[in-house]
C-alpha cells in the first residue's frame, strides 16, 4: 500500500510538472527548486498586475465621484429648493445644448462672412480684367488711330494741291512753311489736320521729304494718355538756286512724334514732333568729330534757306 501511494505521489508530481512544461515549455528542463523560483517570481508578477487594475479601477470610480460631487455642488450653487438634481440636469443639458446651437452659428456666421469676402474679392478682380480688357481696346483704338494718320500722309514724289498760302497767314498768323531747317527740330501742333497740313508744305520744301514709323508704344500720363511713334524721316536738301539740276543731300534722322489725348475719349488734344539732326548727320555721313557735324549742319542749313 506505501509503495502504491508513493507511486501515484510521483505520479501527480509528473502530471504536475508535465503540465507546467506544457504551459511554460521554456521551464521542462528547470529543477524543482528552479521551477519553485519560477513560480513564485511569476506570482509576484500576477500580483503587481492585479494591483495595477485594482488602482485604476478605483481611479475610475473616483473620477466618477467627482464628476457627480461636481454636479450637486454646481447644483447647489443654483440656490432652487423647487428643483431636483434630476430636473436640475436636464436644465443643465438643456443650457449645454443652447451654448452649443450659438456657437455653431457663430461659427457659420464667421465662414459665411469670409466667403462673402472671398466673393467681394473675386468681383473685384473680376471688375480689374474687365476694366484692363476696356482700357487695352482704347490702347488699341488710339494706337490704330496714330497708324491711320501716317498712312493717310501723302508719299512719293506726287504733287500736292497746297492751300493759299496768304489766307492761311490771314487765318492763323504765321505760314505753314519751314523758315529755317532746324524749325524741325522741335514742333507742336493742336491736331492732326493740322501737322498733315505742314507735311505738305514740308514736302514742297525739300527734294525728297518721307517718314517710316518703326514702333508705336503707348503711355499713361496721369489724366493724359500718349502714343508715342518713333521712325526716321528721310530729307532731301538742295540749294534754291540750284533747285532743278543740282544734287540733293540727303540725311536720315531719327523722328520722334507723341499724340496726347484726353482719358475717355479719342481725339488728341497735341502733337509733338522732334527731329535730331545731329543723329542723322552722325548716322548719315559717318561723322564723329562734333566740328564736322556741326560744319555739315551749317551746310545743310545754307543749302536750304538759299
Amino acid at each position: 500500500m506505501a509503495i502504491e501511494a508513493d507511486n501515484r505521489d510521483s505520479n501527480r508530481e509528473l502530471d504536475k510538472k508535465s503540465k507546467i512544461s506544457s504551459t511554460y515549455p521554456e521551464t521542462k528542463d528547470l529543477s524543482p527548486d528552479e521551477m519553485k523560483a519560477r513560480r513564485r517570481e511569476r506570482w509576484r508578477v500576477d500580483q503587481a498586475n492585479h494591483r495595477t487594475r485594482k488602482r485604476e479601477k478605483e481611479l475610475q470610480h473616483l473620477r466618477k465621484v467627482k464628476r457627480v460631487l461636481k454636479l450637486r455642488k454646481s447644483f447647489m450653487m443654483v440656490q432652487d429648493p423647487n428643483m431636483s438634481f434630476e430636473e436640475w440636469k436636464k436644465t443643465r443639458r438643456r443650457e449645454q445644448g443652447r451654448i452649443y446651437q450659438i456657437n455653431y452659428w457663430k461659427r457659420k456666421r464667421l465662414l459665411e462672412e469670409n466667403l462673402m469676402g472671398e466673393i467681394d474679392e473675386i468681383k473685384q478682380q473680376i471688375e480689374q480684367l474687365q476694366m484692363q480688357q476696356s482700357t487695352h481696346g482704347t490702347h488699341k483704338r488710339r494706337i490704330e488711330l496714330v497708324e491711320t494718320f501716317h498712312r493717310s500722309l501723302p508719299a512719293g514724289d506726287k504733287p500736292q494741291q497746297l492751300p493759299d498760302i496768304i489766307n492761311y497767314v490771314l487765318t492763323y498768323g504765321c505760314t505753314p512753311a519751314l523758315q529755317i531747317l532746324s524749325d524741325l527740330q522741335r514742333e507742336e501742333f493742336d491736331s492732326m489736320e493740322s501737322l498733315k497740313l505742314h507735311w505738305l508744305w514740308y514736302r514742297s520744301q525739300f527734294r525728297e521729304f518721307s517718314l517710316s514709323t518703326i514702333l508705336y508704344e503707348y503711355l499713361e500720363a496721369g489724366e493724359h494718355a500718349i502714343v508715342k511713334a518713333t521712325g526716321d524721316l528721310l530729307l532731301g536738301i538742295v540749294s534754291k538756286d540750284n533747285e532743278q539740276g543740282g544734287k540733293s543731300s540727303i540725311i536720315v534722322c531719327p523722328v520722334l512724334q507723341q499724340f496726347e489725348f484726353d482719358n475717355g475719349n479719342q481725339v488728341v488734344r497735341r502733337i509733338t514732333s522732334e527731329v535730331d539732326f545731329v543723329a542723322g548727320v552722325t548716322n548719315t555721313k559717318g561723322l564723329i568729330d562734333p566740328d564736322h557735324i556741326v560744319q555739315m549742319l551749317s551746310s545743310l542749313s545754307q543749302k536750304f534757306e538759299n
